[in-house]
């Protein structure tokens, strides 16, 4: 586990500098539970409750908008946003474009969401001859990508995945950990199944001249775990881990 920005109107976004105590505009993705959801219409997640703890001890207030993943980079590179949380996987590729922040999550691995009674599909080796849905720029997107006889078929929401898988229109979603389990939790006719145990790195990206921003990221996020915030906010989303 976005369009541009502010998807279904919720939130404004404005471009504004990097000076200390301004507003830092934050791009922010709600279709990525528990990272990033909606109750309502009110953005909520781990994410957002990180970033808001991280601006509070950098004195500066921050600017939420719904972010769409296959545009994010370039609305950061473009200066419609400050920096990138959104549960976003440190890989080589993306560093050559972009700085990233210390990590702030680690993801366990990538999950295949089935139908309950599908007993074709055991293993990623199993999907091969199927057609899987996965997140347009996702590691999930990458991973089925490099399967030969695989269709994929891409999206912009976990949700329109899971959709099409249960109305037959494909044959599994793959997703990241977190997000296939509450989403799993939320449908009762699928199952999980894992895909890979390969862990990943979640952290905060920011533009490459933007270094002095970074340093003040990473001393706030360092401050936000010393105190035990970052717990707190772990706690509120993966109570069952602590």
């Amino acid at each position: 586990m976005k369009k541009i920005l502010c998807l279904l109107g919720l939130l404004a976004l404005v471009s504004c500098t990097s000076e200390k105590g301004e507003v830092l505009v934050i791009g922010i993705d709600t279709v990525f539970p528990p990272f990033g959801f909606l109750i309502g219409d009110i953005p909520t997640g781990l994410d957002l409750d990180l970033i808001k703890a991280i601006g509070k001890e950098m004195g500066r207030p921050v600017k939420i908008g719904n972010l769409l993943w296959e545009e994010s980079l370039s609305a950061l590179q473009n200066k419609e946003i400050d920096l990138i949380i959104a549960g976003m996987t440190v890989t080589e590729e993306r560093k050559e474009v972009v700085n990233f922040s210390d990590t702030y999550y680690i993801s366990q691995s990538q999950m295949l969401i089935v139908q309950k009674d599908n007993t074709d599909i055991t293993s990623m080796d199993s999907l091969v001859g199927k057609r899987v849905g996965a997140m347009l720029g996702f590691t999930g997107d990458s991973l089925v990508s490099s399967i030969e006889g695989v269709t994929v078929e891409r999206y912009t929401t976990a949700y329109q995945a899971i959709t099409s898988l249960t109305k037959g229109k494909i044959d599994a979603v793959i997703l990241d950990y977190e997000p296939a389990q509450k989403y799993a939790q939320q449908t009762p006719t699928v199952k999980l199944i894992s895909g890979n145990n390969a862990p990943e790195e979640y952290a905060i990206a920011l533009r490459k001249e933007d270094t002095q921003l970074l340093a003040e990221i990473n001393k706030a996020l360092a401050t936000v775990k010393e105190k035990g915030i970052y717990d707190k906010i772990y706690t509120r989303y993966f109570p069952k881990d602590k």
